[in-house]
């Protein structure tokens, strides 16, 4: 029976109108469980939690500056990567990719033109061909 376990437990207990103390994996009640001082509650949190297993999770391992620090360097770090596979990229295909950007960039900027002529009657191979 787990942590997450008796907690279910005690939640359905309340519910049902039986507050029940609280109780260490073993069954025994902690000490001080009654009593609402702060002595209590580190008996409870001593009692419930094993002292001996240490804590490890996500957010305890990177929640702290260092860990920051390293997502963060991380995340440059990819960014940087990808920009420059970026940029090897476009040099590879440098014959290839300048002029299909150059003819996007013509095609955007004449096509009101050639829409208007269009819309005057004109063929589309008439209209592309003047413009």
């Amino acid at each position: 029976m787990g942590l997450f376990d008796r907690k279910r437990v005690t939640a359905r207990s309340r519910r049902a109108g039986q507050i029940q103390p609280p109780v260490t994996e073993h069954g025994t009640v902690v000490p001080g469980a009654d009593s609402p001082d702060e002595t209590g509650k580190r008996a409870r949190a001593a009692a419930l939690a094993p002292s001996d297993a240490p804590v490890s999770s996500v957010r305890t391992l990177w929640g702290d500056r260092l860990g920051f620090l390293a997502t963060r360097s991380l995340q440059v770090i990819i960014v940087v990567v990808l920009a420059a596979g970026a940029v090897w990229g476009i040099r590879t295909l440098s014959t290839v990719f300048i002029p299909i950007v150059l003819a996007l960039i013509f095609a955007s900027t004449f096509w009101p033109v050639t829409k208007w002529l269009r819309s005057k009657g004109m063929p589309a191979a008439l209209a592309a061909t003047l413009e």
